[in-house]
């Protein structure tokens, strides 16, 4: 993993076990907006994490979200399942009658 570079966006992916419902999301929104507030913030309540594209590093959006009262940690980002992709045979057979 690369090292943040002052003046970059980064994707930040973080999991916040008390973000529950839309008023917490609007809370974690601010706390991130209140360090950087041209960040981007996608918050998904259901998993309980955020992507935040930010030109902030990860401690002080931890830091931050800290004192706002939703505790969070690093998460892997989110990938789209495999696609399975394999050729799909049949095996074409004349169907012959029996004698």
């Amino acid at each position: 993993m690369s090292a943040h570079v002052p003046g970059t966006s980064d994707l930040q992916v973080l999991h916040i076990p008390r973000m529950r419902c839309g008023g917490c999301a609007a809370g974690v929104e601010k706390a991130i907006h209140a360090v950087d507030a041209s960040a981007a913030v996608k918050a998904d309540i259901e998993a309980r994490r955020v992507e935040v594209t930010t030109a902030a590093d990860r401690q002080t959006l931890l830091t931050a979200l800290d004192a706002a009262g939703y505790p969070a940690r690093a998460a892997a980002p989110t990938t789209a399942p495999p696609t399975l992709a394999f050729p799909l045979t049949v095996p074409l057979t004349a169907h012959r009658p029996s004698p």
